[in-house]
Formats: C-alpha cells, sequence, structure tokens
C-alpha cells in the first residue's frame, strides 16, 4: 500500500510540475466567434418626403439592407467593424429611377460573452445627427450567437432607423 501511496505522490508531483508550466489559462476569443459577414433585410423607419403634405405622416417604413463585416483584431477580443444599411431612396428627375441610400460606418470593437463595446471611428453624413454623435465614444451592443446567426440589441439601431433587435445571418464564405 505505501508503495502504491509513493507512486501516486510523484504522480500528483509530476502533474503539477507540468501544469506550472502553463503561463495563463487558455481564453477564448469572442471576436474570433463573430469574425465574417453578417445580413438581414428589414424595415427601416425614415423621414417621409411628403410630411408637409395635410395628413401625412413624419415618418414612413421602408426596406433596409443591413451588412455588418467584423474582422477578428490584434488581441484576444479585439476587432473591427463596418456597417452598411442601404434604403430606397428618392427617385433621380433626370433618369426617372429610383436611387439608393446608404449609411456607413466603421470602427473598432472590444467582446465579451455577452456584449459588444464599439467606438465609431467615422459614420456617413447620411446617419442621423444623433447618430454622428456617438462618433469616438464607446456604444455598448448586447449580442447573442448560435451557430449562423447573431442577434444584437442596441439604442444605436434605433437610431439608425432600424428595430432595437435585429438578427443577422452569416454569409457562408464563396470559393
Amino acid at each position: 500500500m505505501t508503495r502504491f501511496a509513493s507512486i501516486m505522490g510523484v504522480a500528483a508531483v509530476a502533474t503539477l510540475v507540468l501544469l506550472s508550466g502553463c503561463e495563463t489559462p487558455m481564453k477564448t476569443d469572442y471576436a474570433k466567434d463573430l469574425a465574417g459577414i453578417w445580413t438581414v433585410n428589414t424595415m427601416a423607419t425614415v423621414p417621409n418626403p411628403a410630411a408637409a403634405l395635410p395628413g401625412a405622416p413624419a415618418t414612413i417604413q421602408i426596406d433596409a439592407a443591413v451588412v455588418v463585416s467584423i474582422v477578428d483584431g490584434e488581441g484576444v477580443n479585439k476587432g473591427t467593424f463596418s456597417l452598411v444599411v442601404t434604403t430606397p431612396g428618392p427617385v433621380d428627375p433626370t433618369t426617372m429611377m429610383p436611387t439608393t441610400m446608404e449609411t456607413m460606418g466603421s470602427g473598432s470593437m472590444s467582446v465579451t460573452a455577452s456584449e459588444i463595446e464599439v467606438t465609431l471611428a467615422t459614420i456617413s453624413d447620411t446617419a442621423p445627427a444623433d447618430v454622428q454623435g456617438l462618433k469616438g465614444a464607446p456604444v455598448t451592443i448586447m449580442y447573442e450567437l448560435s451557430d449562423d446567426e447573431l442577434t444584437i440589441k442596441s439604442d444605436i439601431l434605433v437610431g439608425l432607423g432600424l428595430m432595437p433587435s435585429l438578427t443577422l445571418k452569416k454569409q457562408m464564405a464563396s470559393g
């Protein structure tokens, strides 16, 4: 029995020596999990161009396409993003063809298991003034990730005329 106990003691010491060689425990890189191109077609609330007419609503609902591109950055849980919200624009009087309007933004992000903190570095002039005012300030976005779906929730989405919660689908790489 003593021989068994001494073998177990040596094994325990050897295990501790091996484990002591590990500098830090493994960390999950949540930004890496979010990397890719995410899209959704949804509705956006925009100012009504005919709002001056009697009885016309101040805003209208129109189709919108949202594309978010996330790149895993240098360092754990860091990355960059770019956002494009495309909506139908007014009819071009010279061609009588509908135009499109794009609101674009980009910046850096820091990710935890349930939150993305984004900092807008750029935002287009087509964005509402309250969203343009967020440039350089960190904004927290709650998220849930499952398979190829990313659900995000934030007041910044409302500021862009979108719903407060969006579920985006991951686009598969072509090639």
